[in-house]
């Protein structure tokens, strides 16, 4: 029993399990340990910390901070944090601040697309603090705007599809100090999906973040195929950083996506949480 899992997400942001629930899964699964990174809040880790205590699943305390760069979606993942009152929970309140702007003009690109909702139709379908696409997609298909939660992302909500925005939001190296300020490893996530143009983006890119801070990559995520794992791994092998890897877990608003394996390909072991471990510093109180 040496499986882990760095990436997972409750219905405190847009997954399906609750907290408790999520841990209880990964207990079935044989996982040591499991990482509970809900969007741009960590109030689910408690239950789920507790969860584990009970279960004798060790749960590490983190979350999936958003932020923007060179208007690209930049997902940075943090691990080992802090809970309670900390500077990091207030760095956090500001990024959400970010989500709400997203938001609302979310509902005006729908309401030029034909497909007019109001914040309290998509906020019904949120148990948490957080508002994420699955929920508009969930409204959308309680107005029958569509079929289903597939076709609400291919037709409107996907990543540069008609209903996408992106708006500018913390720089992803703040991110980086901020949760390494706070004491936690901070990973870029799924790093294929940002995009960047050549190997000299790449590489200004990641030497910023390492000055900040920068602990792991995550190499292993179920978007990348083995020709990314190997193109970002070479890239975390460059600056010595940890090859950090998870699930993506999501429970139903992702089926095809199990938690500890993903699509099958991920495998995660101890040792990489261990490494991660090694990275992390006291905090510094900023």
């Amino acid at each position: 029993m040496d499986r882990i899992d760095l990436h997972t997400h409750s219905k405190h942001s847009d997954g399906t399990y609750a907290p408790r629930d999520l841990v209880a899964l990964a207990a079935k699964e044989g996982l040591r340990a499991v990482a509970l990174t809900d969007h741009d809040t960590t109030s689910g880790v408690e239950e789920a910390l507790a969860a584990g205590a009970e279960l004798g699943v060790e749960v590490i305390p983190g979350c999936e901070v958003s932020t923007s760069f060179q208007r690209r979606s930049v997902h940075v993942l943090a691990h080992g944090i802090p809970l309670g009152e900390t500077p990091f929970q207030t760095f956090l309140e500001g990024v959400r601040a970010a989500r709400v702007e997203r938001n609302q003009l979310m509902l005006e690109r729908l309401a030029e697309l034909d497909c007019p909702l109001t914040l309290e139709e998509v906020e019904a379908h949120a148990e948490g603090r957080i508002i994420a696409r699955p929920h508009f997609a969930k409204a959308m298909i309680a107005r029958k705007y569509v079929p289903d939660w597939r076709a609400a992302f291919d037709r409107y909500l996907k990543d540069g599809g008609p209903a996408y925005v992106v708006v500018e939001r913390t720089p992803p190296v703040e991110a980086v100090a901020a949760i390494t300020a706070a004491g936690g490893a901070a990973s870029i996530a799924h790093p294929r999906q940002i995009a960047l143009e050549d190997d000299d983006a790449w590489s200004a890119f990641f030497e910023e973040l390492v000055d900040a801070g920068l602990a792991g990559i995550e190499v292993n995520h179920p978007s990348h195929k083995p020709n990314d794992r190997a193109y970002f791994g070479a890239w975390a092998d460059r600056f010595g950083l940890v090859h950090v890897g998870g699930s993506d877990f999501h429970g139903s608003n992702k089926p095809r996506i199990r938690l500890g394996t993903g699509n099958g390909t991920i495998d995660v072991r101890y040792e990489t949480w261990t490494r991660l471990r090694d990275r992390m510093t006291e905090p510094r109180g900023t």
